[in-house]
């Protein structure tokens, strides 16, 4: 079975973005299936070599509380060409 776990608020290894998306992709992954996990664009390097996550997606609405960001949550798939290569890989 194939997996996509999409996750704005996965900058880091902090918090519980972090624990519930590496004990999901982990146990799928064990289980034989395969897991892609979209992340936010500045994730850190471990996330990416050990998580495989792809870091494509803008910064979460929750990383930036206050400045209005809620007013533009629509407006975050900014490629949608980049999102389709994903998707289809």
């Amino acid at each position: 079975m194939r997996w996509l776990i999409v996750e704005d608020a996965l900058p880091d290894r902090k918090g519980h973005w972090f624990e519930y998306v590496e004990t999901f992709a982990r146990e799928l992954r064990a289980l034989g299936n395969q897991v892609k996990v979209l992340a936010d664009r500045a994730a850190e390097p471990f996330l990416v070599e050990q998580l495989q996550v792809q870091p494509v997606l803008p910064a979460s609405i929750w990383h930036r509380m206050g400045d209005g960001a809620g007013a533009r949550a629509g407006s975050h798939v900014e490629n949608v060409s980049q999102l389709n290569q994903i998707f289809a890989a």
